[in-house]
């Protein structure tokens, strides 16, 4: 039996709605990313400048520091030195006081968190 051939109208038929797809899909791609991406990305824009605009209004734009107070571990070590007789009670209580002190003395750019609610990366306040 002999075989039979396409015609060269099939092959040329297949040809132009293989460029025809090519090119509708060529052509939604470029509308989706101008009109649907460009309109989205404009907005997440909008969105940053209102919250960078609200942190400014509450105080936390800028490259605040973060650092961490550990309390409860400073006054273990000083009732230590205090049962010990290292130091008295007089200079236990300056002691704290000191340490307050420093602690709400710190800058205004830097937040204090305590160290029992740090988990890693922040850096803990020595006295």
């Amino acid at each position: 039996m002999a075989e039979m051939k396409e015609p060269a109208s099939g092959r040329l038929g297949a040809f132009w709605t293989a460029l025809l797809t090519g090119t509708f899909v060529v052509g939604a791609m470029f509308l989706y990313d101008r009109l649907i991406v460009a309109k989205r990305i404009s907005a997440l824009k909008t969105d940053v400048t209102k919250l960078e605009s609200s942190m400014e209004k509450i105080g936390l734009a800028g490259g605040r520091e973060v650092v961490a107070v550990d309390l409860h571990a400073y006054l273990e070590k000083q009732q230590e030195l205090l049962k010990k007789g290292l130091i008295t009670e007089t200079q236990f209580n300056a002691n704290l006081s000191e340490y307050i002190l420093k602690v709400k003395g710190m800058p205004k750019d830097r937040i204090v968190l305590s160290s029992d609610a740090v988990l890693t990366n922040v850096p803990i306040m020595e006295p």
